[in-house]
């Protein structure tokens, strides 16, 4: 899984671990492809985080993601990793729906 994030455009990650679901498949379609496609989307995968913690946050941090029991605690954890290490962060949990675009909430600075 190549992730190369393009600093010029806000970035929104994605962890998700095994086949994706229909449920991700759709939260994915709603929010990052229908409503924000100026975005960059990247997706991570429990081996591309360990990159990613690996590389940004150090040998502690990567043993507290290898500590978490299952893949959800994995995913939360990810999500404080990159909290602590981008710009610009928006969560969004795997059931909620967008109504509008991330843009629209006037969190982020046009450039």
């Amino acid at each position: 899984m190549e992730n190369e994030i393009i600093i010029n455009k806000p970035t929104l990650f994605l962890y998700w671990e095994g086949e994706h679901s229909t449920e991700f498949n759709i939260t994915k379609e709603n929010w990052f492809l229908l409503n924000n496609m100026d975005f960059t989307v990247v997706e991570f995968d429990k081996d591309s985080a360990t990159k990613y913690i690996s590389e940004n946050l150090g040998k502690r941090a990567l043993n507290a993601f290898n500590a978490c029991a299952f893949p959800a605690m994995r995913s939360d954890y990810f999500r404080l990793c990159a909290f602590a290490t981008e710009r610009y962060i928006f969560y969004v949990d795997i059931n909620f729906r967008p109504i509008t675009s991330i843009k629209d909430f006037g969190l982020l600075q046009e450039n």
